[in-house]
């Protein structure tokens, strides 16, 4: 489902998704930071930082990447949301969180 969080602030994602089971939701903000790429502004973080805060997993592609790469652009961000579906997925009790690796085990 696409989905439109509201920061009140002016500034928002080019799109956002978000993965939903019964209660359970994960949410993907995903930008298009097509003037100053890559670069942290206090702007950029404020907003970053108000979508974590309110759930949701923040992904910032810049024009160049997109263009150069499209359908790289699109297996990342399809990738990201399989793992919240599967987060989803294992909130429910449905599936089973995949085995630690050893190097995780304390």
């Amino acid at each position: 489902m696409v989905v439109k969080p509201a920061l009140g602030n002016g500034l928002h994602p080019n799109v956002a998704f978000e993965t939903r089971h019964d209660e359970h939701a994960r949410r993907l903000a995903v930008f298009v930071d097509s003037k100053r790429p890559n670069e942290r502004l206090p702007g950029r973080l404020r907003v970053e930082q108000a979508l974590v805060d309110q759930g949701f997993r923040v992904m910032t592609f810049s024009g160049e990447e997109i263009l150069a790469d499209p359908e790289g652009c699109i297996d990342r961000i399809t990738s990201v949301l399989y793992d919240l579906v599967d987060e989803n997925l294992i909130a429910a009790g449905i599936i089973s969180p995949p085995p630690r690796k050893r190097d995780e085990i304390g």
